[in-house]
C-alpha cells in the first residue's frame, strides 16, 4: 500500500462539526463529533486498494487527564490512549471527500492506535501548535513534513475491514486499515492533546474543553475481518495441530508394523508333523 510523503505546508484548524445526539453523553457535554483537523494536499495519495485515493484531511480522537482511553478501536479488548485518522477518497469516482463520503467505495482510513510511552518528535511537529487553535475557527500553517514518520514501525501489518465513518451521520462508505502496532506519544504530549483545546470560540463565557471526542466502540455483527500477517495464536495453533498429526501418523506407522510382523510369525507357523516312531514299535512287539 504505497503511501506518497507529505513535504508541503499544511493547515491545522480547529472544526466543530453539527452537533448530534450521541450516547452516553460524553464529560463536560462536549460531543464525539468534534475534530482537530490537519488538512492534506491532494496530490498525496494512496494506492493498492483497487483503486486511487486523494488525501483530504487527518485528525485526532482522545479522552482526557483522568480517562486516558480515547481510541475508536480496540484490539482484544484493550482501548489505547488515543487514535490518529488520516482520511482519503477515491478520487478514481469523485471528485473530492464531501461528494464521496456517503458513497459506495467513498472513502479510505488509516488508523494508527496511540499508547503512552516516550517523547515522539513526529507528533510534536502536530501538537507543538495546538496552542494556536484553542478555539473554534482558528487555523495556522504549519511546517511541511512527511506523512510516514506518523505511521508506526512494520505498517505492512495491519487489520481491515469494511465499516463506517466515526461522526455523524456515520456512512458506511469506509474502507478501514488499522496498524497492528500502535505508537508512542509520551505523558506530557497526550496531556497537551487532552488540555489544549475547547469547542468554544474565543469569546465565548463559558468555554467547553474538547475532550472524550472518540465514539463508542460498535457491536461488530458479522464484519469480516482480513489481516495482513500471521497471528501467533493461530501459527502456535497451527504447530501444535501439525505435531499432533505427525504423532498421530507415527503411532499408526508402528501399530501397522507391529501388526503385519505378528501376521507373518503366525503364516511361518504353519502345520506341526510329530513322528509316529513309537507307536509303530508297539504295534509290531
Amino acid at each position: 500500500m504505497p503511501l506518497r510523503s507529505l513535504h508541503a505546508a499544511a493547515v491545522l484548524l480547529l472544526v466543530v462539526l453539527k452537533e448530534q445526539p450521541s450516547n452516553p453523553t460524553p464529560h463536560n457535554g462536549s460531543k464525539w463529533t468534534y475534530i482537530v483537523k490537519l488538512k492534506l494536499p491532494k496530490d498525496m495519495h494512496i494506492q493498492g486498494l483497487g483503486a486511487r485515493y486523494n488525501a483530504s484531511q487527518l485528525h485526532l480522537h482522545w479522552g482526557d487527564e483522568n480517562e486516558p482511553h480515547g481510541s475508536e478501536h480496540t484490539v482484544g479488548g484493550k482501548q489505547f490512549a488515543a487514535e490518529l485518522h488520516m482520511v482519503y477518497y477515491n478520487s478514481d469516482l469523485y471528485p473530492n471527500a464531501s461528494i464521496a463520503s456517503d458513497k459506495p467505495e467513498g472513502l479510505a482510513v488509516l488508523a494508527v492506535l496511540i499508547e503512552m510511552g516516550s517523547f515522539n518528535p513526529s507528533y510534536d511537529k502536530i501538537f507543538s501548535h495546538l496552542k494556536d487553535v484553542k478555539y473554534k475557527g482558528q487555523e495556522v500553517s504549519i511546517p511541511g513534513f512527511s506523512i510516514e514518520e506518523l505511521l508506526p514501525k512494520r505498517p505492512e501489518e495491519y487489520y481491515r475491514y469494511r465499516g463506517s465513518l466515526t461522526t455523524p451521520p456515520c456512512y458506511p462508505t469506509v474502507l478501514w486499515t488499522v496498524f497492528r502496532n500502535p505508537v508512542e506519544i509520551s505523558q506530557q504530549q497526550l496531556t497537551d492533546l487532552e488540555t489544549a483545546l475547547y469547542c468554544t470560540r474565543v469569546e465565548d463565557p463559558s468555554p467547553r474543553e474538547m475532550i472524550h471526542n472518540f465514539r463508542q466502540v460498535q457491536k461488530f455483527d458479522e464484519r469480516l475481518v482480513y489481516v495482513s500477517f500471521r497471528h501467533e495464536g493461530i501459527a502456535l495453533f497451527v504447530a501444535l495441530a501439525g505435531v499432533l498429526g505427525i504423532c498421530i501418523v507415527l503411532a499408526v506407522s508402528i501399530w501397522l508394523f507391529r501388526r503385519k510382523k505378528s501376521s507373518k510369525k503366525v503364516a511361518n507357523k504353519g502345520v506341526i508333523y510329530k513322528p509316529a516312531v513309537k507307536q509303530d514299535a508297539e504295534a509290531h512287539a
